[in-house]
Order: structure tokens, then C-alpha cells, then sequence
């Protein structure tokens, strides 16, 4: 089967002064140890400066914001409480949005990556609240420390083929000036 691509994103770009090298080979690592229970061949994480061209409906995308007062939400459509450190949301039979909050880890990539993966578990297999009984980066607090257990991958191994579209509206929604974001 084909390549499994994964997108990280930075809002606004280039700003956040996080370390992407380390976030994105953190990722790199859990995914390929997730790829691995799949029929895929394998999979790429990657940082995107703008909407990806031809993301597929299956595929993930998380956005990196500086904490919750500046979460894309608004322009999602979404007015429910955000979570500590990130928030995932998606539309009944429609688009999802997961993003990071930066501000609590800004200095620890390895925990910011952990709390994408996290995020990610939220946007692939949408239990809610019951997801942070699975353990590992399943839990609703994961730090750097926090291992991706065997429940975790193969939780997410099940569900990386199913269709969960993406909401790339992230980008104008942050630079469009009648938004309200900056």
C-alpha cells in the first residue's frame, strides 16, 4: 500500500520558536512504530507552512498554536471548551481539527510531540473523554516521559485507514484581518 503522510503545522508560521527537528523526528518515531500493524509502506511526517495540496481523507493534520486564547476554534465553527494543552473537534460527518497549545511546553519538543500524537489519537479514533482511560499517550495528562504503549498502536493502527477529512481552513483562518486571530 501506499505512504501515509502526517502534517504539523505552525500558526502563525514561524513564531512559536519551537523546536521542529525534534517534534517532528518524536512523531516520526511513534508513527512508524504504528505504521508498522498497517498495510501501509510506510509514512512521512511533515511540517507544512501552507495547506498541503492533496492531503487524503484519511491522513492527519494537527496545528501548532501558542496556547488556547489562540485556538483556530473560531474559525472552525466550534464554541465548546478547549482542553489544557489542545483540543480536537470535529463536525458531525464532516472535517476535524486537532491543535497543540504551545505555551505550557514551549520548551520541551518531546512533550509537544507527545501531546500531537495525543491529539491525533482524539482525531482518528473519536471516543472523547473514554480515550484517556487507555493509558500511555492515550492519557488525559502526557508529559515527554509518557510512553506509546502497545494498546496505543494498536488502537491507532485499526483506525489510521479510516476516513477522519481534515480541516485545512487553519491558514486563512489565522491571516484573514476580519478573523480577529492576531
Amino acid at each position: 500500500m501506499a505512504r501515509y503522510n502526517i502534517y504539523i503545522a505552525e500558526i502563525p508560521n514561524g513564531k512559536l520558536s519551537i523546536n521542529y527537528a525534534v517534534i517532528r523526528s518524536t512523531l516520526q518515531g511513534f508513527f512508524d512504530r504504528v505504521i508498522k500493524q498497517t498495510s501501509f509502506s510506510d509514512c512521512w511526517v511533515q511540517w507544512c507552512s501552507s495547506p498541503p495540496g492533496s492531503i487524503q481523507s484519511n491522513e492527519l493534520l494537527a496545528y501548532f498554536v501558542r496556547s488556547s486564547h489562540s485556538s483556530l476554534t473560531g474559525g472552525f465553527g466550534f464554541s465548546g471548551a478547549l482542553g489544557h494543552d489542545g483540543t480536537t473537534t470535529w463536525k458531525t460527518g464532516g472535517d476535524c481539527l486537532s491543535e497543540v497549545y504551545v505555551s505550557r511546553f514551549k520548551d520541551d519538543p518531546k512533550a509537544l510531540a507527545a501531546l500531537a500524537f495525543h491529539e491525533m489519537m482524539h482525531n482518528k479514533l473519536r471516543m472523547g473523554k473514554a480515550l484517556h482511560g487507555k493509558g500511555g499517550l492515550a492519557n488525559e495528562e502526557v508529559s515527554a516521559a509518557t510512553s506509546l504503549t502497545d494498546n496505543n498502536i494498536k488502537l491507532m493502527a485499526g483506525k489510521l485507514d479510516g476516513k477522519a477529512p481534515q480541516w485545512i481552513g487553519g491558514w486563512s483562518y489565522a491571516s484573514d484581518p476580519l478573523s480577529g486571530y492576531y
